[in-house]
């Protein structure tokens, strides 16, 4: 996963949306990481606070 420098109002919104309504858990955990990458945290802070391997969290 590439640092999140930028989301839209938009983007935001879906990636809230996702995060509360998605079927499956793995698609909420990514739409989850991405919110934490823009708001700084790093990559192995994410990959640790989901319990995945850096390249797992990479294929995300």
């Amino acid at each position: 996963m590439k640092k999140v420098e930028e989301l839209t109002a938009e983007e935001k919104q879906e990636l809230e949306d996702i995060k509360k309504s998605y079927p499956t858990y793995t698609e909420r955990n990514r739409a989850s990481g991405i919110v934490l990458s823009y708001r700084g945290y790093s990559p192995i802070e994410i990959a640790d606070i989901f319990e995945v391997t850096r390249r797992m969290l990479y294929n995300w």
